[in-house]
């Protein structure tokens, strides 16, 4: 059954080409990035390592983050700036901190003990961005690319009952009303999170170099996992109040003081400590 309201053809078309605009340039950025990083680190295991922390810690955490967010928030889906909308932004992007961080601390500490220095610790945090950005950008827009282009030539209503046939409509509509200027935002921001990855996995690096015991580099770890936290927290609130381009800008600021924060007071644990030194506990 094909249901009434559908997109035109035109908004279709447009859509189409700014998600097409987000594949191709996630591909373009984690392409290019990968490659990068691999000529200077000299190897592209710490990429590939990076990558491993990403998708250890969400095979950890969603399934967490599902469990808590129902007792504690319950099923339904809050509405935008209510207090169950508040407490689920606040536990996704806490869980976020907590296991990414965590997990970049076990592979950094377990598997990945040659990633000591700041070019193999950039290719380990640009590594760990560009899984992510096949998981929220690429794969997404991929989806999205295969619902539109099954509404333009109406196969995706084979088969489908009324109901069935209406949520897909809707999904169309609000698919179609992505823009190229969407998209541009989209990228930046991408970038920007790379950028947090980076800092953030140098300083999980230096940490788990340090030859500290575990309590030591459990504590440690707390700044990476409130500026993480911080970083998803500002990011959704901020879109959810002023617009996506204020807050693009606001993550802009807050990348940029962590950037300065840990040019200031980072120190490479290599200059002091051997990279295979496990910690005590």
């Amino acid at each position: 059954m094909i249901p009434d309201g559908l997109p035109t053809s035109g908004e279709l078309a447009s859509a189409q080409g700014a998600f097409t605009l987000l594949v191709i340039s996630g591909l373009l950025i984690v392409g290019v990035t990968a490659i990068a990083t691999r000529r200077s680190a000299k190897s592209f295991a710490p990429w590939a390592w990076g990558g491993v922390a990403f998708i250890l810690s969400q095979v950890i955490r969603l399934p967490i983050l599902a469990m808590l967010s129902a007792l504690i928030i319950g099923t339904g889906s809050p509405d935008s700036l209510s207090p169950g909308w508040f407490a689920a932004v606040v536990l996704a992007s806490f869980t976020a901190g907590l296991f990414e961080e965590g997990s970049r601390a076990l592979i950094l500490s377990r598997a990945a003990r040659s990633v000591r220095t700041v070019s193999t610790g950039v290719a380990f945090g640009v590594g760990h961005a560009g899984v992510e950005i096949f998981a929220v950008l690429i794969a997404p827009s991929l989806a999205a690319l295969l619902i539109m282009q099954g509404v333009a030539d109406q196969s995706i209503f084979a088969g489908l009952d009324a109901a069935g046939s209406t949520m897909v409509a809707q999904a169309a509509q609000f698919l179609a009303a992505q823009t190229v200027g969407v998209s541009l935002l989209a990228i930046a921001e991408r970038l920007l999170a790379i950028t947090l990855h980076v800092v953030l996995a140098l300083m999980v690096m230096n940490v788990v170099a340090a030859r500290r015991t575990r309590m030591d580099i459990a504590r440690g770890l707390a700044l990476p996992v409130a500026l993480h936290a911080m970083a998803n927290l500002l990011a959704v609130v901020a879109g959810a109040l002023f617009g996506a381009f204020i807050a693009e800008i606001a993550l802009a600021l807050f990348v940029g003081g962590a950037v300065w924060y840990y040019r200031r007071n980072a120190v490479n644990a290599l200059d002091s400590v051997p990279p295979t030194a496990p910690a005590q506990s």
